[in-house]
């Protein structure tokens, strides 16, 4: 059985006259709008110039990371045959079958649904619409989803992620663990510093990422979730940009099994 996001296409509206709000016709609106483009623009060439902390790698830092991961249950993250979980902001429903390599993303776009899986080879299946799409429009979702999947899978567990290939760490003066990816991802020379509470868990980190005009901006760790035995999520990463949250986040010791079907079976049949 095929889930899909539900989506409503809002019906046509009657054209209206956009009122200006009587504040901005005055003297003192306009300063005050003024005065927040000022503190903004200040603010990102401010940020522009932001550097990452002076950092360097090591035992230390190897060592921090190691009782990162030990806080948010990599042993047990890597056991897991299967996990689910739903992208607030992008509106995206991910299932990711970890031992076989397979991922399905369900999101909406331009009035569309889509649902599409596919393997670590690339190949896949689209469907738009509870349609099954093929030719160039086919080859053209796939490595969207893929996308998709890579950034929203970071922000849900990125601490089982920093020993991927080529991945740097490093630890500052202050004891943050800083994390440099060079190469990989969908944007290699991200770096990410790692700021950790009194329980031993992350309760905020600091981005230097392409996708993000502001640098060094903050994000926190909240709201954090056992999804399976010793494993831990964060659900909530606030900011006064704007709020990652993560729902319906569940980890399966085991998939397919007699309580889940495989919902891949159609991938397993193409790619053979």
């Amino acid at each position: 059985m095929r889930v899909f996001l539900n989506c409503r296409v809002m019906p046509a509206q009657k054209k209206q006259i956009i009122r200006i709000p009587r504040v901005l016709k005055s003297k003192k609106g306009l300063f005050a709008l003024a005065s927040l483009l000022v503190v903004l623009i200040s603010l990102l060439l401010v940020s522009s110039r932001r550097s990452v902390p002076a950092s360097r790698p090591g035992e230390d830092a190897e060592r921090l990371a190691a009782q990162v991961e030990e806080r948010v249950g990599k042993a047990g993250f890597d056991k897991l045959a299967a996990l689910s979980f739903y992208f607030v902001p992008g509106g995206r429903a991910h299932f990711v079958d970890l031992r076989r390599g397979f991922t399905e993303v369900a999101f909406a776009q331009s009035s569309n649904q889509y649902l599409v899986q596919y393997a670590k080879d690339g190949r896949g299946i689209v469907y738009k619409n509870r349609k099954l799409v093929s030719g160039q429009e086919a080859l053209d979702t796939i490595p969207q989803a893929v996308k998709f999947f890579t950034n929203d899978m970071f922000w849900l567990n990125p601490f089982v992620q920093m020993r991927a290939p080529g991945a740097v760490r490093k630890i500052t003066e202050d004891g943050e663990l800083v994390v440099h990816y060079p190469e990989g991802g969908i944007t290699p020379g991200d770096t990410y510093v790692i700021h950790t509470g009194p329980d031993g868990l992350p309760d905020h980190w600091k981005l230097w990422v392409r996708v993000l005009p502001l640098k060094g901006m903050q994000f926190t760790f909240e709201d954090w979730r056992e999804i399976a035995p010793g494993v831990r999520v964060s659900l909530m990463h606030k900011s006064f940009f704007k709020d990652v949250e993560l729902r319906e986040v569940r980890g399966f010791l085991s998939y397919p099994d007699p309580e889940n079907k495989d919902r891949f079976a159609e991938l397993v049949e193409m790619i053979k």
